[in-house]
């Protein structure tokens, strides 16, 4: 069952994260999981971000929204 939802980026990027809409419906375990420091995850979900982003809109506007790549 997925019942929450969790942005792909945080820190100084949540805001552009939330108005590009970078966020992901996960089940409860797995956000518990972030919470708790999953590292190999979050880069997961931020490289899968990344890539999505990219496909719509290039890679030079993912740098210029988030000046960071997860790839």
């Amino acid at each position: 069952m997925i019942d929450t939802i969790s942005r792909c980026f945080h820190g100084p990027r949540r805001k552009a994260a939330e108005k590009w809409g970078c966020w992901i419906w996960l089940r409860h375990d797995l956000h518990q999981e972030l919470h708790d420091k999953n590292k190999e995850l979050d880069r997961m979900i931020e490289r899968a971000c990344q890539e999505r982003f990219e496909e719509l809109y290039g890679h030079e506007k993912f740098m210029e929204v988030f000046g960071k790549s997860y790839l």
